[in-house]
C-alpha cells in the first residue's frame, strides 16, 4: 500500500494536526475524477440509502476500540456534515459538487478499496483522505452551508424590529433588498424620510433577514484561486463567485420566506386592537415577500408595495395577490441594475421593477410607473412620498 504521510495545519476549524492521512497518486485522482463523472441521480439515491447503516456500523467499530484515533473523530463529523448537506433540499449546489460529495460518500460505504476497511484503524486512512481532498475541492461549498444553517436558526426568532414609533392600530413593515444590511438603522433614513413625507402616524419596521453584504462580494472577489496562472480561468471563477453570493441572497429569500410570515402574525397577535399592515419590499425584499406569501394561509397585510421588484414578471400572482388587501407596483424602466445585472444573474428573466406584472387580478393590482422620477435602482426610497401616497387608507 502507499505510504502514509503526516502533515500539520495551523488553519482553524479546517484541517486537523499532525494526522496520519493517506497519500493518492495523480493516477488515482484521475480515475476518481472519471468514477465522478460516470455518477447518475440513481447512484446519489442509492448511496444515501446505504449510508446511514454504514455510519452506524462504523461508530460502533470505534466505540469498542480501545483508543479511537483523532483522525477517527474528524472523519465521522466530516461525513455527517456532507450527508446532512446533500440531504438538505433547501439547500442547492452544483452537481459537480455534489457528485463529489456523493462519491467521497460512497467510497466510505465500499469495504474493498485502496486500503480495505477491515484492517483494524488504517483501513479507513484512505477514506478519510479522500473525504478531506473533496472538502477541501468544495471548502466555499461547506462554508456556504455553515453559513445556511446558522440563518436557518435565525429564521425561527421573530424578526420584526420597530425602527420608529407611531400607531398601535397602523403599522409599515420595510424588507430591504440585496446588499441592504437591514440590521443598521442609517439604511432606512430615506425611507423614513420620504413615508413621513405622507404618512406621519404609522409605526415603522424593518424585517431583518440575510441579505448578503459588500465584505461578501469583497471576499469573493479577494478569495485566493490557484488555477494555473491562467487569467482568463481567474477572471471566470471570480464570476461565479460573486454570482454565487447572489444565488446566496436568492435563496435566504425563501429560507426567510416562514419568519416574515410568523413574524406578522406575532404582530397582529399582540397588537391590543386590530392593525392594519402596509408592506414595502424593495428589490430581493419583494421577491421575500412573494416568497411569504405563498406559505401564507390566509389574508397576510391589507397593502404591499413591491418596489424595483427583483422578482420575475412572468411569476404567477394570481394565487398570492388573495392575501393581500391591494398590491401596488412600483417599476421604472430607466433600472439599469435591473436592465442588466439582474437580468445577466437570472438569465433573461425580465423582474416587475421594469415592468408591468401582467394581466393577474387586476382588481387588486395597481401599476405605478415610477420612470419619471426613478432613474435608479436605489432612488425609490428617496422618491417614497410619490408611490407611497397611492395606497388606500
Amino acid at each position: 500500500y502507499r505510504k502514509v504521510v503526516f502533515y500539520e495545519s495551523n488553519e482553524k476549524g479546517k484541517d486537523m494536526a499532525n494526522q496520519g492521512l493517506f497519500s493518492f497518486s495523480e493516477k488515482d485522482k484521475k480515475r476518481f475524477e472519471a468514477q465522478v463523472k460516470k455518477l447518475s441521480e440513481e447512484d446519489v439515491i442509492e448511496v444515501m440509502t446505504k449510508f446511514g447503516k454504514k455510519l452506524d456500523q462504523f461508530e460502533q467499530y470505534m466505540a469498542k476500540s480501545k483508543v479511537t484515533p483523532d483522525f477517527a473523530v474528524q472523519f465521522v463529523k466530516g461525513l455527517k456534515t456532507i450527508y446532512e448537506l446533500l440531504n438538505d433540499s433547501d439547500f442547492e449546489i452544483s452537481w459537480t459538487a455534489k457528485a463529489w460529495f456523493v462519491f467521497a460518500l460512497s467510497y466510505f460505504i465500499m469495504p474493498l478499496d485502496l486500503i480495505p476497511d477491515w484492517i483494524p484503524v488504517i483501513g479507513y486512512l484512505d477514506d478519510f483522505a479522500l473525504l478531506l481532498m473533496v472538502m477541501d475541492m468544495f471548502a466555499d461549498e461547506i462554508e456556504r452551508y455553515k453559513r445556511y444553517k446558522k440563518n436557518k436558526k435565525q429564521v425561527e426568532k421573530n424578526n420584526l424590529v420597530q425602527i420608529e414609533k407611531g400607531s398601535a392600530n397602523r403599522a409599515i413593515i420595510i424588507s430591504s433588498g440585496f446588499l441592504s444590511q437591514p440590521e443598521k438603522y442609517a439604511s432606512y433614513k430615506p425611507w423614513i424620510k420620504s413615508i413621513r413625507a405622507v404618512d406621519k402616524d404609522a409605526a415603522i419596521y424593518s424585517f431583518i433577514w440575510d441579505t448578503k453584504s459588500i465584505s461578501d462580494l469583497v471576499g469573493a472577489v479577494l478569495r485566493p484561486v490557484n488555477l494555473g496562472g491562467n487569467p482568463f480561468l481567474g477572471i471566470g471563477y471570480k464570476a461565479l463567485q460573486i454570482k454565487q453570493v447572489w444565488n446566496d441572497a436568492v435563496m435566504n429569500t425563501s429560507l426567510y420566506s416562514g419568519s416574515y410570515v410568523k413574524s406578522i402574525e406575532a404582530l397582529k397577535s399582540t397588537s391590543k386592537s386590530k392593525i392594519k399592515i402596509t408592506a414595502i419590499g424593495h428589490s430581493l425584499g419583494a421577491r421575500l415577500i412573494f416568497n411569504a406569501l405563498s406559505v401564507a394561509d390566509g389574508k397576510l397585510v391589507d397593502n404591499l408595495f413591491t418596489v424595483g421588484g427583483a422578482v420575475g414578471a412572468s411569476q404567477s400572482w394570481s394565487y398570492r395577490t388573495r392575501k393581500v388587501g391591494k398590491l401596488y407596483n412600483c417599476y421604472s424602466t430607466y433600472d439599469p441594475v435591473l436592465s442588466y445585472l439582474y437580468r445577466i444573474a437570472q438569465f433573461g428573466e425580465k423582474p416587475i421593477g421594469l415592468t408591468r406584472i401582467g394581466k393577474q387580478n387586476t382588481q387588486k393590482r395597481t401599476e405605478i410607473d415610477c420612470s419619471a422620477f426613478v432613474k435608479g435602482h436605489s432612488e425609490y426610497a428617496a422618491a417614497g412620498g410619490k408611490w407611497f401616497n397611492a395606497r388606500e387608507n
